[in-house]
């Protein structure tokens, strides 16, 4: 049920964390029994629905907890891994990783613990229930006694929020606007060439968060590390790192966008190349003390992507959204569990009915035409105004009026495009263009919206005319579609 909101199980209120995993889980464990054993009804008929658990999310510190898992604890087994004169038995770190026996260590340069073993043998259930990780776990979790849940493939790391922005790609831009973690440090004209082009992005209306420039980067959202991500990143850092660290971020932003979308279904196992290379090439490019437990947990995301969907159905977001709406129920910090229990209690008794969905909805007239889609909007501008069509024709959105009972787009074709990137894959592979806004044709077009393939993003490129388009991921189809390249 994509579309059903987050729902709020439970409240855990304190001045700290909780102490005991079983006095948090058991409540949430019993329940989840129940549910999976007898079914819920829903609807007027009372029709039994099945449930079971899909996967738990959450982040690093919050899976340790639940799992019982260990956060720090001396190995003294072998190491299947070469390892450096000056590594000895003191500086041995733990098995870290939730989904692979890996070996970390605390490294003398970095100062923190890394993990560049890429071949580690992989965890499973049944030698987790038989506490066969001594140095893993620390203690018994009721999590063990939900009824059909895998503990090593549903309590999962592949979370774009924490994973992707937060993680790996804080961690880089992080590096390179302050010369840490081994990456080399931008110049203060760099920086603030950099800045300024951020600030003349304009995003699609969908994306409500404007990115700032680098002078506010401590402050950035994971919402701004994602748009810098999928949209902004190949051309903002080309010529402005390295070429070798510029190809190795190109396999991340390549691999993320591919798991991002079921439209790129069938390059996931070159997704999967891609995080490998990565991680492997990480240590060559930054220092082995640099592969930190985000970036070695990368070489997991594609098995997740393959067992759950592409990484937008685990994503956080939505729930960390549900979240800042509890906190703003908040008046003051008296009583603020009551507080946030009767305001919820409030929504439950409000039963008002949601808006009915129209597929298509035009709105205003003559040159301010605005056509509603399912989730996005398309109007006259560079901001809102190009799609892409399903013969992959880059078009710019003119107008929209209902002809019977239908919908005609009018637009204008681009007459060219090429690759904005040709490695590791062609930019054409991900749906991605370099196209002159001057060079599109003079004659208007009609085109059914059945025929838009997906929303495109305009990043203009100098004053040329030159334009970087590429899709706004959410408006992807959501099965798989052919590449223009193929």
């Amino acid at each position: 049920m994509p579309s059903v909101k987050p729902m709020t199980v439970a409240i855990f209120c304190g001045s700290k964390k909780p102490d005991s995993l079983e006095q948090y889980l058991r409540p949430l464990v019993d329940e989840l029994n129940n549910l999976i054993d007898k079914g819920i009804a829903v609807g007027n008929n009372d029709t039994t629905v099945k449930i079971k658990v899909r996967a738990i999310i959450a982040d690093s510190p919050a899976r340790s907890f639940i799992k019982g898992k260990t956060k720090t604890k001396q190995y003294k087994g072998s190491i299947k891994m070469q390892i450096p004169s000056w590594h000895t038995m003191e500086n041995m770190g733990v098995l870290h990783c939730c989904k692979c026996t890996v070996v970390g260590y605390h490294h003398p340069i970095s100062r923190t613990m890394c993990f560049p073993d890429t071949k580690a043998p992989l965890r499973n259930d049944l030698d987790f229930r038989r506490r066969n990780y001594k140095e893993h776990q620390k203690e018994l979790t009721p999590l063990l006694h939900i009824h059909g849940l895998d503990m090593i493939k549903q309590i999962i790391i592949a979370e774009e929020l924490h994973l992707m922005h937060l993680g790996v790609e804080r961690k880089l831009l992080h590096g390179w606007n302050y010369g840490l973690w081994g990456a080399e440090k931008w110049s203060d004209e760099v920086k603030e060439e950099i800045s300024s082009e951020l600030r003349r992005i304009v995003l699609p209306s969908e994306i409500h968060r404007k990115l700032r420039g680098l002078d506010d980067l401590k402050f950035w959202k994971g919402s701004e590390y994602s748009s810098f991500l999928h949209y902004a990143a190949p051309i903002i850092l080309k010529g402005r790192i390295s070429d070798d660290a510029y190809s190795h971020f190109m396999l991340f932003h390549c691999a993320v966008k591919f798991l991002s979308s079921n439209t790129y279904k069938r390059q996931w196992e070159t997704a999967d190349t891609f995080l490998e290379q990565f991680v492997t090439d990480y240590a060559q490019i930054y220092g082995e003390g640099y592969v930190s437990s985000n970036i070695h947990n990368l070489l997991h995301v594609t098995a997740e992507v393959r067992q759950f969907g592409p990484l937008s159905t685990l994503s956080v977001y939505i729930f960390e959204n549900a979240l800042q709406v509890m906190k703003n129920m908040l008046r003051s910090g008296w009583k603020n569990l009551e507080q946030v229990i009767n305001r919820l209690s409030e929504l439950d008794n409000f039963n008002a009915s949601e808006p009915m969905k129209v597929l298509y909805e035009i709105e205003g007239h003559g040159d301010n035409v605005t056509l509603q889609m399912n989730d996005y909007i398309l109007k006259k501008g560079n901001r809102d105004g190009w799609f892409l069509s399903t013969e992959y024709e880059v078009i710019q959105f003119c107008s929209a009026a209902k002809v019977a009972s239908s919908v005609v787009i009018t637009g204008k074709k681009l007459m060219g495009n090429k690759a904005t990137y040709n490695f590791p894959v062609s930019s054409k592979y991900l749906h991605t263009f370099e196209c002159n806004v001057k060079d599109s044709s003079t004659a208007t077009i009609n085109i059914n919206p059945s025929r838009i393939f997906c929303k495109l993003v305009a990043i203009p490129l100098g004053e040329n005319g030159r334009t970087h388009f590429t899709p706004l991921i959410h408006t992807l189809p959501k099965v798989y579609s052919d590449s223009p390249m193929e």
